[in-house]
């Protein structure tokens, strides 16, 4: 099983915009290769041609606002993350950052396990586990 850690506030994806030039901007393109570079740094095996299984943990910090039984609540897990971004632009920020990175192509992901939690330090972490083939 391969396992990695990416400091600061979790990133979703977002679609580029199309400017009224007619050009399309994306927001993520510098912080989508930072993300690469750092899962380049963590990995330096073969990209995976196989299948995978991807288990994704997004962990936020509890809102200053709330109160001191709240965030302690929040810490221990009873109250869950709920807010955006949506885990699934979550998981597909990092489905794009992982690909040509650390895998193929995302169409090897074959199942994916994925939560948004508090906690006390921003990160995302990334569990990807090579399927074996069956073999006859």
């Amino acid at each position: 099983m391969i396992s990695i850690e990416i400091e600061g506030k979790p990133i979703a994806w977002k679609a580029a915009r199309v400017l009224k030039s007619g050009r399309t901007y994306s927001e993520h393109t510098k912080r989508k290769q930072g993300i690469q570079w750092e899962l380049k740094s963590k990995f330096d095996g073969p990209l995976l041609e196989g299948p995978i299984h991807l288990s994704l943990s997004f962990y936020f910090l509890p809102a200053k606002k709330a109160s001191k039984k709240d965030k302690a609540n929040m810490l221990k897990g009873l109250i869950h993350y709920t807010k955006k971004p949506d885990v699934s632009n979550l998981v597909k920020f990092i489905e794009d950052c992982c690909t040509q990175t650390i895998w193929v192509d995302d169409r090897q992901i074959i199942s994916v396990t994925a939560e948004k939690s508090y906690d006390t330090r921003e990160r995302t972490e990334i569990f990807i586990e090579e399927v074996p083939l069956w073999t006859a």
